[in-house]
């Protein structure tokens, strides 16, 4: 029995700061995510069941011409005719889910202004715009498919790239805690897509890219837009600073929470001439600009001083609490935090069943 009521004890110790710590939103992802939208490509050698131009959208049906065609949120792979010639096969992975990017302490990277806003003699509205930085990676690579008789090659993809071929993506943000009111004027919407860098591997390959690191991309609203139409040019911390600091700032029509962006490639594949060659290999990070909105309305009573937004966790263990976890969380990021909330929940398990077992005893 006293076993007992000490491991209940001992669980009760080690759950309580963990639960109180570590809110259970963080057990859902917050962040951006990335996934493929579609492809286009040129069909260069003119072959009559196959569209000049071949633009596919994520959930059309696969085209029947395709040799392999498969197209979801994550990955792609496909080889749109015959199994070893004409186009090489194409294959790509992209990170969806991301962590916020971190310096070298493990601090979040974030750039950051506040202001205040007056209403009426007395109300003031304080506001803080906050970029925030995620960075996703996305894979690319070929395959090249030869047939071979008698030790002599017969078929070869191995001189087949693609010509002006378009990725397209949609980056969106997921789930966002505000710290101000909760209401409208708090928000997050995404202010820019930056390519960050990439690396390329392979013999005898063409990489022409339009698309420069660091450079900032284009972002669309819908498909339409995206494969014809106007878009919308990214954004970064500067026009925070130029074009919102210091105004009552509101949601950007032209900016949104979800977007579709493209890379371009005017020819990518292998090249080759000779026997003497291996596949592309591709490795492309992207950075997505977030812009975060919090609004706190001041109070100024009878002539007084204003009073400044309420602070949400008075309790002094409880603001200890918060500072240990920030300290841990910049040390280790997300998985010890998610590994903490597992722990938590094992160990009310743990007190749920001992208790069961001490009553029914």
């Amino acid at each position: 029995m006293a076993k007992r009521n000490w491991l209940i004890l001992l669980a009760l110790a080690l759950a309580i700061p963990i639960i109180s710590m570590t809110p259970l939103s963080n057990l859902g992802y917050e962040g951006t995510k990335l996934i493929f939208e579609g492809v286009s490509f040129s069909n260069n050698y003119h072959i009559a069941s196959i569209p000049y131009k071949v633009v596919y959208h994520r959930g059309d049906p696969e085209p029947e011409w395709a040799e392999i065609w498969s197209f979801s949120e994550d990955s792609f792979h496909i080889d749109p005719y015959d199994p070893a010639d004409y186009w090489q096969d194409l294959k790509g992975f992209v990170s969806v889910n991301t962590q916020l990017e971190r310096d070298a302490w493990g601090n979040p990277r974030v750039d950051s202004v506040e202001w205040e806003v007056k209403i009426d003699e007395e109300h003031t509205k304080k506001i803080r715009a906050s970029v925030y930085y995620f960075i996703h990676t996305i894979h690319i690579e070929t395959k090249i498919d030869e047939t071979q008789w008698m030790g002599w090659i017969t078929h070869s993809e191995r001189d087949d790239p693609y010509h002006d071929l378009t990725l397209y993506l949609r980056a969106f943000v997921h789930v966002w805690r505000f710290d101000g009111n909760l209401t409208d004027e708090n928000f997050a919407v995404i202010l820019g897509i930056e390519v960050l860098n990439y690396d390329v591997k392979g013999e005898q390959i063409v990489w022409e890219n339009e698309f420069d690191p660091g450079g900032m991309l284009w972002m669309y609203d819908t498909w339409s837009e995206a494969t014809g139409g106007v878009g919308t040019p990214s954004r970064s911390f500067n026009y925070v600073k130029s074009s919102l600091k210091g105004v009552d700032v509101v949601p950007d029509p032209s900016l949104s929470n979800e977007v579709i962006f493209k890379l371009h490639w005017a020819r990518l594949g292998v090249q080759a001439t000779d026997s003497r060659w291996s596949n592309l290999d591709a490795v492309i990070k992207i950075r997505i600009h977030v812009l975060k909105v919090d609004k706190w309305l001041l109070t100024q009573q009878h002539g007084g001083v204003v009073e400044p937004e309420p602070d949400v966790s008075p309790n002094p263990l409880v603001n200890w609490w918060e500072n240990i976890v920030k300290l841990i969380d910049n040390m280790f990021a997300g998985p010890f935090l998610i590994g903490a909330e597992i722990f938590a929940i094992v160990a009310i398990a743990v007190i749920l069943y001992l208790v069961v077992r001490e009553v029914g005893d």
